[in-house]
């Protein structure tokens, strides 16, 4: 009788977690800090450029932008830090679909 692996036939099925792009126009960053004030596991700020950046070693960096894809787990802490943004300058999207999670449009 041939082995049967029931977890290969529909019955195991790994939950997949959403995932969102955050873009980060650092060129209009006004080095408030307030990001890395209330996520500072995911920002920092850049004291001899007097601008924040995310800590993921990830993050596609040039000198105007930022870009990093997270994980679900993630989200709640960098929507706050972009909420808190004086500058608004952060923004989050849907990675699956486009869609702009914040700001709102």
């Amino acid at each position: 009788m041939p082995y049967k692996n029931h977890i290969n036939h529909g019955q195991f099925r790994p939950k997949m977690t959403k995932k969102y792009k955050i873009v980060y126009i650092k060129k209009d960053c006004i080095g408030a800090v307030a990001c890395e004030n209330v996520a500072p596991e995911h920002w920092e700020y850049l004291i001899e450029k007097q601008i924040a950046t995310l800590k993921s070693p990830e993050a596609k960096k040039t000198d105007e932008r930022e870009e990093l894809i997270i994980e679900e787990k993630d989200f709640p802490k960098h929507l706050a830090a972009a909420e808190i943004c004086p500058a608004n300058v952060i923004e989050i999207y849907e990675l699956d679909t486009g869609k702009k999670v914040y700001p709102e449009e």
